[in-house]
């Protein structure tokens, strides 16, 4: 007698659920990681003396919009449901590369990466979309997964392909790929995604509450754990975000550092990640504490940027990338903490 086969269980479901944003973030890191060793090259080519400064008020554009813009969208989020504004932000951050796939100059590409800010909120949809299904205990291992593989495989993968491209065809073919990617992304991700429970449309003052960027700060009065993790968070991006802004023009003028180096130590950087998180980060938690790995992780990046700045030789770069890499663990277990202290917003709305 034949036995129907079983169906799946909740548990069984939320991982098939958030399992999909994997892809969707490899593919949206992919078309940032592909011009990585390319990009830096061309910038500092063109601009010359002013690439600094130029990528420093853009990266500060883009900081001030992240800023503002990333609680008003976790808050509409809660009301309006996930898919739409993840699928937003992933278009908006891949946006500077792929115009560039259109012809856009390194000007406008530098205006979009500053605007770019208003729809960097990627990770916090991510990850509230997989706190709607993953339990408490298992969500560190989840983002890590998504960090390691998404983000990790990716730089692993990404800029090698980009240098190659380049190598075969030109640095314009490098951008045309991210335009496709960016297309392909876009497209999958509205197919694949899917909500966990579809809210029923709010009131529109509800959703203009939700939209003032503001509001959300009303959360930290009342919450001292998330008035920590953000702080520590902010400490943390501040040296993280002015590290990433500058490190390619800066080996590539004090190190005269080619396109295939930069693309070596990303990808280095992309394995450790990968390997760290995926792996790395589910062993950890069985012998230390969420907010001893993230302390670790914190001393890792510490020391990543220590040595990349006393740096005395291109070879001396590839250490601290790897170091790097073993960081982001501290992101994921820093995000899964703040996901449980934070209420619950209600079911429904009148």
């Amino acid at each position: 007698m034949c036995q129907k086969p079983a169906l799946s269980t909740p548990a069984q479901r939320g991982l098939q659920q958030w399992m999909a944003v994997v892809p969707i973030l490899f593919l949206e890191f992919l078309v940032i990681a592909l011009p990585a060793g390319v990009l830096p090259i061309v910038i500092n080519d063109h601009f010359g003396q002013r690439s600094y400064v130029l990528l420093g008020y853009s990266q500060a554009l883009r900081g001030f919009l992240a800023f503002l813009a990333s609680p008003a969208l976790g808050a509409l989020s809660d009301v309006i449901g996930r898919k739409y504004l993840f699928v937003a932000c992933v278009v908006g951050s891949s946006m500077p590369y792929a115009i560039l796939g259109l012809g856009a100059t390194l000007e406008m590409h530098i205006v979009a990466l500053g605007v770019s800010g208003a729809l960097t909120a990627t990770f916090p949809l991510c990850f509230a979309y997989i706190s709607d299904t993953v339990q408490p205990h298992a969500r560190a291992s989840a983002f890590g997964i998504v960090l390691g593989v998404g983000m990790g495989g990716a730089y692993l993968l990404g800029p090698v392909i980009g240098t190659v491209i380049e190598a075969q065809y030109s640095a314009e073919m490098v951008f045309r790929c991210c335009l496709v990617l960016t297309l392909t992304n876009a497209a999958f991700a509205l197919f694949a995604m899917r909500e966990a429970q579809r809210p029923p449309p709010p009131p529109t003052a509800e959703l203009l509450r939700r939209s003032n960027p503001f509001a959300s700060f009303a959360l930290l009065r009342r919450n001292a754990a998330m008035r920590l993790l953000c702080a520590i968070v902010i400490f943390y991006y501040f040296a993280l975000w002015g590290f990433i802004a500058n490190k390619g023009i800066y080996a590539r003028r004090r190190f005269d550092q080619t396109s295939r180096q930069t693309a070596e130590q990303l990808t280095l950087f992309g394995l450790v990640s990968a390997l760290s998180q995926s792996v790395g980060l589910r062993a950890a938690r069985r012998r230390f504490s969420e907010p001893q790995i993230a302390r670790a992780c914190f001393v890792c990046a510490v020391a990543a940027m220590l040595l990349y700045g006393c740096a005395q030789n291109v070879w001396m770069l590839y250490p601290p990338m790897a170091l790097l890499g073993l960081s982001l663990g501290g992101f994921a277990t820093i995000s899964s903490l703040a996901s449980q202290v934070v209420p619950r917003p209600p079911a429904s709305h009148g």
